[in-house]
């Protein structure tokens, strides 16, 4: 009995300790994407994007564009009637005139071949060009919308999946916490790291490298804690309930142990397997999500698959 309990104690603790890990370094993985995105890539792609707005106000792009498009219409009609003119002029050419008719004839083929025809054709490819710049300015802005449209979308996914459920009594002591954190320890801290950088020498200074390693970690826990109350989901267990849900306390028997264990369902940032607090996404919590007294319930742990009964529920 005392073997069966202690591998069914191992079984079940190693299950969540080991998904908690796993919990926790997604957890990290995806703040560091989060902040990527907030922090640098959406205020690049902002700034991108007014500057490709101011570039587009500045040129009028689309009144330019529908000018262009008028130039380029009545170039195409000179060009057809250079062409026609040219035509006629060939026909003249090969009729009898006089010589000094035949001269004029000629030296206006030359201007409308050498000098108008091309320069007209010159024209209607700056202006391609020019359409073409147009375009393509558009086409980037309207790209970048669409790329900060991405990052946002990115940004709201990243942070559902940080919603931490927590009880409201978790966000009472998170908020207490907090509020010593600011308005004592860490002016106690800042004010103890100044007296100690007043006595100079900081390299043999205990008081100093204490202080400032304090103060690190408190300023690391104050982001950690400001992080989960901005991004918590408060779930309000004071009414009481038939179901295992966020909150409960349940009383558990192993398949066959006869042994009963006691395990409070808490979010992921309350999850201490060791007081026997465990998350609703862990093995046995997501199991036991829903499931009332007498139900059996199946639970996936690295060592395998175990049964476990639901004895009580408060």
């Amino acid at each position: 009995m005392v073997d069966a309990r202690i591998r069914y104690l191992e079984r079940t603790l190693h299950g969540v300790t080991y998904l908690e890990i796993k919990e926790r370094e997604e957890v990290e993985y995806v703040r560091e994407e989060l902040r990527q995105l907030e922090e640098i890539r959406l205020p690049n792609l902002v700034t991108y994007n007014q500057e490709l707005s101011a570039r587009i106000s500045l040129l009028n792009v689309g009144s330019l564009r529908e000018r262009l498009i008028v130039q380029k219409k009545e170039t195409r009609e000179k060009i057809e009637h250079t062409r026609k003119r040219i035509a006629s002029i060939k026909v003249d050419l090969n009729s009898e005139i006089s010589t000094a008719r035949e001269n004029y004839l000629r030296m206006s083929l030359l201007n409308l071949e050498a000098t108008d025809l091309p320069r007209l054709s010159a024209n209607i490819q700056n202006i391609n060009r020019e359409l073409k710049v147009l375009s393509e300015l558009r086409k980037e802005y309207d790209n970048s919308r669409n790329h900060i449209e991405n990052v946002n979308a990115q940004i709201r996914h990243l942070r559902n999946r940080l919603n931490t459920i927590i009880s409201s009594e978790t966000e009472r002591q998170l908020q207490y916490e907090l509020h010593d954190l600011v308005e004592r320890r860490r002016p106690e801290l800042a004010l103890k790291l100044k007296v100690a950088v007043a006595q100079g020498d900081l390299k043999e200074n205990a008081d100093y490298h204490d202080a400032k390693e304090q103060l690190g970690f408190i300023e690391g826990r104050v982001k950690e804690i400001e992080s989960i109350l901005r991004n918590a989901i408060v779930v309000d267990n004071s009414e009481s309930s038939d179901e295992v849900r966020i909150g409960s306390s349940v009383v558990i028997q192993e398949d066959g142990s006869g042994e009963n264990e006691e395990y409070k369902i808490v979010g992921s940032a309350e999850a201490n397997p060791r007081e026997r607090k465990i998350s609703e996404k862990s093995p046995i919590g997501s199991a036991l999500i829903g499931a009332k007294v007498g139900d059996k319930v199946k639970v996936k742990t690295p060592d395998g698959v175990i049964k476990i009964k639901i004895v009580d529920i408060a």
